[in-house]
């Protein structure tokens, strides 16, 4: 099998001080829908399709002046840091393109920032049984409504190294063409003391651990083209 592509499909960062970053901006407005003394879950659910789990203390919206909404956290087990995410990267509609836009405007200034989740897609038009077969090797299929997790026997709700699913994008994101996902999800274990200016050494060791996974070798794309690199 050839060299399959991947992208980056969403990007979580931790740090402490998001908030002052945006907080006095003309280009950004924050909502907060969950802190002491406020809890708008509806808010959060229209916005993000997501509930506000237990362990987020803190939660806002941040809205964008180019009409995007980034999420921004703090769990209770780290109530020092708020974690900043970049959602649907990879989605084929206009709002993945603005987004990598934003996340260009910002990178001067957040790329000190500590990784803390990178989602990888694989996209076929139907992936390959051989796929399958050699998650299979090591993992159990666990289907939660229109995706399939891959669960390693040890696994609780999730992983904090790396998670598997698979879906089909073409319904998920309402596409004309078959399309088939499979998403590999990084967690902070993983990346262990990497931040956002080492997000090619990162991509190299992802390329790594999806090749030992499933036996393909994947490139993972850039996220910003050679036009736009920063």
């Amino acid at each position: 099998m050839r060299v399959k592509k991947g992208n980056i499909d969403s990007l979580h960062i931790s740090d402490e001080h998001f908030i002052s970053m945006f907080e006095y901006h003309k280009d950004f407005k924050l909502e907060t829908v969950k802190s002491r003394g406020v809890f708008n879950p509806k808010e959060w659910f229209n916005t993000f399709g997501k509930s506000l789990t237990r362990n987020i203390t803190e939660a806002t919206i941040v809205h964008t002046h180019l009409g995007l909404t980034l999420s921004l956290i703090t769990h209770s087990r780290s109530q020092a840091v708020q974690v900043l995410a970049f959602a649907g990267l990879q989605r084929y509609i206009d709002y993945s393109r603005l987004l990598k836009i934003h996340l260009k405007d910002l990178w001067e200034r957040i790329q000190h920032t500590k990784l803390t989740r990178v989602d990888i897609a694989l996209d076929w038009e139907k992936i390959p049984y051989k796929v399958f077969k050699a998650l299979k090797a090591n993992r159990e299929p666990f289907k939660w409504f229109n995706s399939t997790y891959y669960k390693t026997a040890k696994e609780k709700k999730r992983n904090y190294y790396i998670n598997v699913v698979a879906y089909d994008k073409a319904l998920k994101e309402k596409l004309s063409e078959p399309m088939e996902c499979l998403e590999f999800s990084f967690s902070g274990a993983f990346f262990k003391d990497m931040y956002l200016k080492d997000l090619p050494k990162a991509i190299e060791k992802m390329e790594k651990a999806i090749k030992k996974k499933i036996g393909v070798t994947v490139k993972i794309n850039p996220l910003f083209s050679h036009a736009t690199v920063i």
